[in-house]
Parts: structure tokens; sequence; C-alpha cells
């Protein structure tokens, strides 16, 4: 592997019920979460199905962003009760080889909700 391509993600079920809070309310609930990580050291990135993720608190952005070893994502405003969270979640609408998984999954940034594992 060339030393500037980004490692393949290892991809698992995310043990329990995830549940992410955000904006005072509960945008999504999942007990088919999967789990990435790039490297043993990373923490773990949670992914809950487009289904289970709270959709109606989702609104599409125009803006993309490439995640090394997972390919190319659009980022989703949530939208809660009592604000709007930007660019808070992303879903990836081009996989990297062997994120193939995380397709029709969406992922929210940790540092603006909160994820629980129940």
């Amino acid at each position: 592997m060339p030393h500037d391509a980004a490692p393949t993600p290892e991809i698992q079920p995310a043990a329990g019920v995830r549940v992410v809070r955000a904006a005072d309310a509960v945008i999504a609930e999942s007990a088919h979460a999967l789990e990435s990580r790039l490297t043993p050291a990373d923490a773990p990135m949670f992914w809950l199905p487009r289904a289970e993720a709270g959709e109606p608190f989702l609104e599409r952005t125009e803006a993309t962003v490439e995640l090394p070893g997972l390919g190319r994502a659009r980022l989703l405003d949530v939208v809660g009760v009592s604000a709007t969270l930007p660019a808070a979640a992303w879903i990836l609408e081009t996989p990297a080889p062997g994120a193939e998984a995380l397709a029709d999954h969406i992922a929210f940034d940790p540092e603006q909700v909160t994820l629980e594992r129940l």
C-alpha cells in the first residue's frame, strides 16, 4: 500500500442500542448501528441505518467532505426543538473501497450531539 493511501476501515456491528440526543430531543435510536475505526487507536465512529437515524431532524446541506478511508460524505444539519446544529451529521454518498457497508448509514458529530449506549 502506498504510504499516502488511507487505511481500510474496520467495520463491525456496534454493541447495544445507540441513542443520539441533540437540541432537546432524541434524534435517533438504533439497535443496528455499525462501528468503524481506521486504526485500533482511533475513537469509534457510530453509523446508524438511515431509516433509524431521525431523518425528520436532518436537513441536507450543499457541503460535502472527504473522510479519509471512508469516502465522500454529504453534511447534514441537525434541526432540533431548541436549536439547529450545523454539519452535525453526515451520510456517505460515495463510500471508499472497504467502506461499502456504511452506505445508507448516518454518523453524528460527537462534539455536537450526545451519543449513548443503552
